[in-house]
C-alpha cells in the first residue's frame, strides 16, 4: 500500500534560461532562416614544437615554441605527451603562444608538464565526437554566442552550442564539445539570433480579452467570452558593452531610425534532462523602456514586448501533460 502520495516533485527554475533577439526584416514577421552546413574535417595544423630550451612548466602562460606558427585566439593545441594549451591571443607569425596557465600534467614527477622537443597539433575543424572546433561550410550570416545549433543527423537531432562570435564567411565555429558525431553535409537551421547576455528577469504573461456576453439567457449571473489574449514578456537585463541583444533593444526603444521596427524574441527555459525546451517565441514590438542608474551601481534597463498576434508560439517541454491528448501523459517517475 502506497505510503505517500505520489506526486511530481520537481521544480523548474529559471537555471540557463536564455532570451535571444533579432531584428525582423520590413514587412514580414517571419525571421530570415540561415543553413550551417558541416564540413568534412579540416587539415590539422602540425609543426607546434616546443623550442629546445623552453620546457613547459605547471602554471605558465607562455610557450616557446621552435619555429613559428599562426594561430587564432582560443586555439587548442594538443602535444604528444597528451597535455593541452588555449591561447588567450591570436599568434601572427609568432614563435610564442599566450596560453592559460598551464595545468599539471599527472603523469609527471616535476612541474614540468610538457618537455622541450614535444610535437603538437591544432585540429582547427573537426565533426568528431569531443570536437570544439566545428568545421563548416562558409556561413551564410554572422553567428553570436549562445546560438544553439540542431543537426539532424540519421533523422535524430544534434544539439551544437556556439561558444564565441563567428563572422559570415567562417569555415570554423568554436562550440561546446560536440556530443555526437556529425556527417559532412548534415545541416542546421539558424535564425542568427543574439542573447541579452544581462538578462536579469523574464516574465511572459497572458491577459484573456474578454466581453461581455450575458443575455436574457444568463438569468443573474453575468457571462464572459474570450475573444482573443494579449501576450507580452517583460524583462530586466544589465547593460553590457558590446552586447549585440541589449544593444538591439535600446536601439529599438531610442532610435529614431528603428522605433517602428519589429523583432523576433525567442525566451527559452531550461528543460533539465528533456530534449525540449519550453519556449515562447515570436515577434514583438516595444511597448515600454526605463532605465534605473543611481550612483555607483549598474545600469539596469527594463523593457516590455508585446507579441503580435499569430505570429506567438509556446512550445511545452517534451513529456508535457497535454490537455488535447490526456491519454499520451506519462508521469516523470514513470518516463524512461
Amino acid at each position: 500500500m502506497p505510503t505517500i502520495i505520489d506526486y511530481p516533485v520537481t521544480k523548474q527554475t529559471s537555471v540557463l534560461s536564455t532570451l535571444r533577439f533579432v531584428l525582423l526584416p520590413v514587412g514580414t514577421r517571419t525571421p530570415t532562416s540561415y543553413t550551417v552546413v558541416a564540413d568534412a574535417d579540416q587539415t590539422p595544423v602540425t609543426g607546434i614544437v616546443v623550442d629546445t630550451g623552453s620546457p613547459v612548466s605547471v602554471g605558465d602562460t607562455t610557450v616557446t615554441l621552435a619555429t613559428a606558427v599562426t594561430l587564432p585566439n582560443r586555439a587548442k593545441v594538443t602535444f604528444a605527451n597528451g597535455m593541452s594549451v588555449r591561447l588567450t591571443s591570436a599568434a601572427a607569425a609568432s614563435t610564442t603562444l599566450a596560453v592559460e596557465p598551464v595545468k599539471r600534467n599527472p603523469n609527471s614527477s616535476t612541474d614540468v608538464s610538457i618537455p622541450a622537443d614535444t610535437a603538437g597539433t591544432y585540429n582547427h575543424g573537426l565533426i568528431t565526437l569531443g570536437a570544439e572546433y566545428l568545421s563548416v561550410e562558409a556561413l551564410p550570416v554572422s553567428i553570436f554566442p549562445g546560438e544553439e545549433l540542431f543537426f539532424d543527423v540519421g533523422g535524430a537531432n544534434t544539439k551544437v552550442t556556439v561558444a564565441t562570435y563567428a563572422p559570415a564567411g567562417a569555415v570554423v565555429l568554436e562550440i561546446l564539445p560536440l556530443t555526437a558525431a556529425l556527417t559532412d553535409g548534415d545541416t542546421a537551421a539558424t535564425f542568427a539570433t543574439a542573447a541579452i547576455a544581462g538578462a536579469t528577469d523574464a516574465s511572459p504573461s497572458s491577459a484573456p480579452k474578454i466581453v461581455d456576453a450575458t443575455n436574457f439567457t444568463s438569468g443573474a449571473g453575468y457571462e464572459g467570452l474570450t475573444t482573443g489574449t494579449n501576450r507580452t514578456l517583460n524583462f530586466t537585463f544589465q547593460n553590457i558593452l558590446g552586447d549585440p541583444g541589449s544593444d538591439t533593444l535600446k536601439q529599438i526603444l531610442y532610435n529614431d531610425l528603428a522605433y517602428n521596427r519589429e523583432i523576433y524574441a525567442i525566451l527559452k527555459r531550461d528543460a533539465g534532462d528533456r530534449q525540449q525546451a519550453e519556449t515562447y517565441e515570436g515577434a514583438c514590438i516595444a511597448t515600454q523602456g526605463d532605465q534605473a542608474s543611481p550612483v555607483q551601481d549598474l545600469i539596469n534597463i527594463t523593457a516590455n514586448l508585446q507579441f503580435q498576434g499569430a505570429s506567438f508560439r509556446y512550445t511545452p517541454t517534451d513529456g508535457a501533460f497535454d490537455i488535447f491528448n490526456p491519454a499520451s501523459y506519462v508521469p516523470p517517475g514513470l518516463a524512461v
